[in-house]
C-alpha cells in the first residue's frame, strides 16, 4: 500500500485545489488524510458546489485541524 497523501485545506481561495486534488487521488486509489481549518470550511461552502462531508469522502482518514497528537502531524507517526 501507498504511503497516504496529506492535504491540508487552509481556507484561501485557493481550497479548490485541495479538494480536487482529493478527488483525483480517490479516483486513481491513493490514500489520502485530510485536514480542514475552520475556514476552509467556510470558503468550501461559499466558493465550491461540494459540501463538506462529501470533501471528507474523498479522505481515507480526515484529521481535527486541533489535534495536535494527530498521526500525520508527527512524522514518528508515519515511519
Amino acid at each position: 500500500m501507498s504511503n497516504p497523501v496529506l492535504v491540508a485545506i487552509t481556507g484561501a481561495s485557493g481550497a479548490i485545489y485541495g479538494v480536487e486534488a482529493l478527488r483525483l487521488l480517490k479516483s486513481i486509489g491513493h490514500p489520502a488524510h485530510l485536514i480542514l481549518s475552520e475556514v476552509a470550511r467556510r470558503t468550501i461552502e461559499i466558493e465550491t458546489d461540494y459540501s463538506i462531508d462529501e470533501v471528507k469522502s474523498f479522505a481515507e482518514i480526515v484529521h481535527s485541524n486541533k489535534d495536535q497528537a494527530a498521526c500525520a502531524v508527527s512524522y514518528t507517526h508515519l515511519t
